[in-house]
């Protein structure tokens, strides 16, 4: 695999987001609106649990948007570049996904920031955050992908990743506590790969007693179901 390959199509997809720093207020809008509306109901405690579900709702809705991203390149005959090339498919997929990670890296930082400065992320956490955030990331990328090798229609994918982001972020508990929801409830959510993701963020935060071996289970779980659903289609399509 060449790592060169990899960061050159990052650096492609992303150079139209360097050359407009404003991308980055729309993008932090929501993870800043859910935060202010949990301080002014709930309190100082509600809005760090807020402050430590951006850092997963970033990740997974800016990852989500790939999906588009994939259509998109495929119908105006980007990939055709790369389809010609010795780039392969796994490399191709991987640039792809990196920009979409590198486009949340300066929310992130901000958001890591803000906890930071609260004293909540210290050097001792800081790995394990940075490691749930990758898991995330690879996680919502190979959902993006399952879906854009499913859906071809640009129009369609695009309401199906606003939709996706919206099920994946704003429903199930990433920014609120999971406690919080009643007992029927709390066992639906565990149908939604992100409660798991969210669940482990608080647990390294400290903000959860609940077993990180268990949801690290189910997050992987659901990893390799989406990277066996990606695999079976990892080629190159006309």
């Amino acid at each position: 695999m060449k790592a060169r390959a990899i960061i050159s199509i990052a650096y492609l997809n992303i150079t139209g987001l360097l050359r407009s720093p404003l991308w980055i207020v729309p993008q932090i809008l929501t993870p800043i609106a859910m935060v202010l509306i949990l301080f002014i109901f709930g309190g100082k405690d509600l809005a760090l649990y807020a402050l430590v579900g951006a850092l997963v709702a970033l990740t997974v809705s800016t990852s989500i948007s790939l999906s588009r991203l994939v259509v998109l390149l495929k119908f105006i005959g980007f990939q055709d570049i790369f389809v010609a090339s010795p780039v392969s498919p796994v490399e191709y997929m991987l640039g792809l996904a990196l920009s979409r990670l590198l486009g949340a890296l300066p929310s992130l930082l901000i958001f890591m920031g803000v906890l930071a400065y609260l004293g909540v992320l210290t050097f001792s956490n800081l790995a394990f955050v940075v490691g749930i955030i990758i898991f995330s990331w690879l996680l919502s990328s190979l959902l993006a992908f399952t879906i854009s090798t499913n859906i071809k229609n640009v129009v369609h994918v695009d309401a199906l990743s606003s939709l996706l982001s919206m099920t994946l972020v704003l429903i199930p508990p990433v920014y609120y506590p999971l406690s919080r929801l009643p007992a029927i409830f709390q066992k639906l959510a565990l149908l939604i790969p992100t409660t798991y993701i969210a669940e482990l963020m608080r647990i390294v935060f400290g903000l959860s007693n609940s077993s990180a071996s268990l949801y690290a289970t189910g997050a992987a779980i659901y990893t390799l179901a989406f990277f066996a659903l990606v695999a079976k289609n990892m080629k190159w399509r006309e």
